[in-house]
């Protein structure tokens, strides 16, 4: 332990930990046979490992909230200057006394003023070289414990300090007293009741793991960092994820502690911490892919515990069936898994096309350098640039960018070998082999092809098919898997393997609820991700198939199945290219509109309605409102129907006057011709839902106007007592929907909505009590309008009353009569006093009301 053991410094083993990084052209060749890629790739993998890895980890840890921006600049200045002296001291010949009197005397002008004033990282060259000479074991611990108490409560940039003075002091005491000085007192912190001095500790596993002895780091280091775990603290947990990753790049091929450590990073993954989540993915899921890599075991160990996992949360409903709501604590393990394996896809393509593919030593050259630049990119990309390449999201923050270093083989090496990909899968695998078979799709020739085409892709199938309905976002999810997985390997993968999957699952002989269900699980994704990655034709075909199919009944579709059919497509215009939506939209309004089967007609206007929040006005004026001006001259009364909600729809997102002054034609001449009972229902609802949605001056005049004039007319309806109620509920639900206007204008709640309580208040006695009470109530809430704002009744018994209770308290100044909810659009002007409603009758004079009636672009 005295001075004349000491050694020059040098990270233990690190020539064994780049066993892989040169690589043996001599040893890859056969006789005379090609020069095998998968040796290379593995080299690149570890290259990677050990040299671009922990640069893309260097300054991505949290920024602590206490340090102030302001002068963090500041502060970097003089972390530069004392690195450099931490580097000077690893190449200078420490046994010199003088060398030591010098860091000293470097230091001392530094420290004396600085000491006092929060500077005491200039301390730090001064007791590394004092540990590195000094003869007495205790004195040496003493100085390292001050060296790791050198600040209370280290923030992020004191912590990088004492681990650079740590790690400077470990290249050069040796492992043997890094493991018995340095590690100790790391360790000994591990119970301090600050979290800053935790997460030393976890920084310290990883920064000074390359420098232990090779035997601690999968016992000892993993052990420590796996009692953390449980830390109350996400930033420590934070911590020993980042670290855990360091650690790993460190592992060679022998693999005893991968199932622990693999335990780690799914718990890690699973924090409710969403920092401790998100270092996870960018950090460790890459450190695991490549350990994986070098074990050759990604395919049949990381991503198949990933797809365990996903069947381990979705078999938790598969007794239950559709009575089953998966729960958003699942939902987010869903989003993480998936998420997880979508990245995880290229670099299982990149495994299975090393192992494929042959070449020259050219070929491993060129291999080679677009790595090199790749690595040269990653390391002279700023800090902050990286930490925006790491980003994620779920689902929500469902990530939409891999982490860095899952794909090593330029976009030009991948397409060069692509074809050698699809020669593997031109005969497909036999998916309806035993469990215990081999399936060899490719023929032996890659075992992680083998595993794809024969074991994951079948059984990701199957699990889908278990999803409960009404779970979209899940089937969103694992449709992200798929469209990643088709469009990373191919059309012929696409075609000879994932497409037959699909197809026999969807036509499985079954009952008739079990086809439905299996159909209403698996389209969607067989939608937007099996076809969409294949020929436009083949796609639109099956899209037009498949509504007719839904329309006639024909091919095991029901009526009651179209819905799910008309959001799948919605999805995949959704997710596909921008000429997506023309192209169904050509369907629509092109071929299905001159059907003579009046469901197919009518399901143009249901499809067209859902598709709106996506489509450009342009799209709507010369398309969906055309299409939609027909069907409501259509002769069967099933199509006109299905027009009134598609028409409010359009008024809602659209704000094309133009488009609007159609609209409000088509809904005004479908009410004035005297409609039935149920079309006057449905333009009740219809008119409800657009209150709120649509711009001002359309619902002051039009609207509400013809909610009032459906009011009058159910208290015409003196023959019909049912109806005449059923109405009555719908008209009341419709009015009620003012309430989501803030703030409500004065002139709509005089003009409008007090004229149609009132003829609703007509309509109670053949409700029931409780509904008259309601509508009392509400008027009662109108007529405290005085003057240029509301004055709530001191009762907060009524409707308005209520609604101010759930906002918080009464809202203070005058609201505004022109504008509501976003404010879009003009203020309507006050109606013309000439333009009164027709007399209605005894009604309207013992009312004492008039009722306006004017067209929407009157004001």
């Amino acid at each position: 332990n005295g001075s004349s053991q000491i050694r020059q410094p040098k990270p233990v083993e690190l020539a064994q930990d780049h066993k892989y990084e040169q690589v043996d052209r001599q040893a890859l060749f056969v006789g005379d046979g090609p020069l095998t890629i998968r040796a290379v790739y593995k080299g690149l993998v570890q290259k990677y490992r050990m040299d671009v890895a922990p640069v893309l980890m260097a300054g991505t840890s949290s920024r602590d909230p206490e340090v102030d921006p302001a002068k963090e600049e500041f502060a970097k200045e003089i972390s530069v200057r004392v690195a450099k002296e931490i580097d000077a001291l690893t190449k200078s010949d420490l046994t010199d006394a003088l060398t030591t009197l010098k860091v000293v005397a470097t230091s001392l002008p530094h420290v004396l003023p600085g000491v006092l004033l929060n500077k005491r990282e200039e301390l730090v060259p001064v007791i590394l070289s004092v540990i590195s000479q000094h003869p007495d074991a205790n004195v040496r611990y003493t100085l390292t414990k001050l060296l790791f108490n050198l600040f209370k409560r280290p923030n992020s940039m004191q912590r990088r300090m004492i681990m650079s003075g740590c790690v400077a002091l470990s290249t050069i005491i040796g492992p043997v007293r890094t493991e018995s000085e340095v590690l100790t007192q790391c360790w000994e912190q591990m119970t301090d009741k600050r979290d800053e001095r935790r997460v030393l500790v976890a920084d310290s596993c990883g920064s000074l793991a390359a420098y232990a002895p090779p035997e601690l780091r999968g016992s000892l280091i993993v052990s420590i960092l796996a009692q953390m775990l449980d830390d109350r603290s996400g930033l420590v947990r934070a911590a020993v994820s980042r670290n855990l990753a360091q650690v790993i790049n460190l592992f060679d091929a022998e693999g005893e502690r991968y199932t622990q450590v693999e335990g780690i990073f799914l718990r890690l993954m699973y924090d409710q911490d969403q920092e401790v989540a998100t270092v996870t993915r960018t950090h460790l899921l890459p450190a695991m892919a490549n350990w994986a890599e070098i074990l050759d075991t990604l395919h049949n160990k990381l991503i198949n515990t990933l797809l365990n996992e996903v069947q381990n949360v979705l078999s938790k409903g598969e007794t239950l069936g559709d009575m089953y709501r998966i729960s958003d604590a699942d939902s987010k393990k869903l989003a993480l898994l998936s998420s997880s394996i979508v990245f995880l896809i290229p670099r299982l393509k990149e495994s299975i096309l090393s192992t494929l593919a042959t070449g020259t030593p050219q070929d491993a050259a060129v291999l080679a350098a677009d790595s090199a630049e790749f690595s040269k990119k990653a390391q002279a990309a700023p800090a902050d640039e990286r930490a925006r390449s790491n980003s994620v999201s779920g689902i929500p923050g469902a990530p939409k960018e891999a982490p860095l270093g899952l794909t090593l083989m330029s976009p030009k090496q991948m397409a060069k070998m692509q074809p050698q990909l699809d020669a593997l899968f031109v005969t497909p695998p036999d998916s309806a082999a035993s469990p215990t078979a081999v399936l060899s799709a490719t023929n032996g020739k890659s075992a992680a092809g083998d595993w794809l085409a024969g074991e994951f892709v079948p059984r990701l199938v199957r699990i889908m098919s278990g999803i409960p309905s009404g779970s979209g976002a899940v089937a969103s999810m694992m449709g992200d898997i798929v469209r990643t997985l088709c469009s990373q390997m191919g059309q012929v993968f696409t075609r000879k393997v994932v497409q037959p999957v699909f197809v026999k699952e969807i036509d499985k002989d079954a009952s008739a609820a079990a086809s439905k269900m299996r159909k209403s699980r698996l389209l969607p994704v067989y939608l937007e991700g099996v076809l969409s990655n294949l020929a436009d034709d083949e796609l639109l075909a099956y899209v037009s198939q498949s509504l007719l199919d839904a329309s006639l009944e024909e091919h095991g579709w029901e009526h009651s199945m179209s819905p799910l059919l008309f959001d799948a497509v919605v999805r995949m215009c959704e997710t596909g290219p921008p000429h997506r939506k023309g192209q169904v939209l050509g369907i629509l309004c092109e071929q299905m509109i001159k059907h003579p089967s009046a469901q197919a007609r009518a399901n143009v206007a249901n499809v067209c309605k859902r598709l709106m929040p996506q489509l450009k006005t342009d799209d709507v004026a010369k398309r969906v409102v055309p299409a939609l001006a027909t069907l409501t001259a259509d002769p069967d009364r099933t199509v006109r129907f299905c027009c009134i909600t598609a028409l409010g729809v359009v008024a809602s997102y659209s704000t094309d006057d133009q488009v609007l002054d159609k609209v409000c034609g088509l809904l005004g001449k479908t009410m004035d011709d005297g409609p039935g009972h149920s079309v006057k229902m449905e333009l009740a609802h219809t008119f409800g839902a657009m209150l709120p949605l649509v711009k001002p001056r359309l619902r002051d005049t039009f609207v509400m106007p013809r909610l009032v004039e459906l009011c009058r007319r159910n208290n015409a309806n003196t023959t019909n007592t049912e109806h005449r109620r059923e109405m009555a509920l719908v008209l009341i639900d419709a009015v009620r929907a003012v309430s989501t206007i803030t703030p409500l204008p004065v002139e709509l709640a005089r003009e409008h909505v007090l004229p149609a309580l009132r003829l609703l208040l007509l309509d109670a006695p053949v409700v029931d009590s409780t509904f008259k009470e309601m509508v009392q109530s509400m008027i009662a809430d109108m007529e405290t309008i005085d003057g240029g704002g509301f004055k709530r009744a001191p009762s907060t018994s009524g409707f308005l009353g209520r609604l101010e209770q759930l906002a918080g308290g009464p809202e203070s100044g005058s609201p505004s009569s022109g504008q509501a909810g976003s404010g879009a659009g003009a203020p309507p002007a006050p109606p013309p006093p000439a333009r009164q409603a027709p007399n209605i009758g005894s009604v309207a004079a013992k009312l004492n009301m008039s009722l306006p009636k004017w067209d929407w672009k009157s004001s």
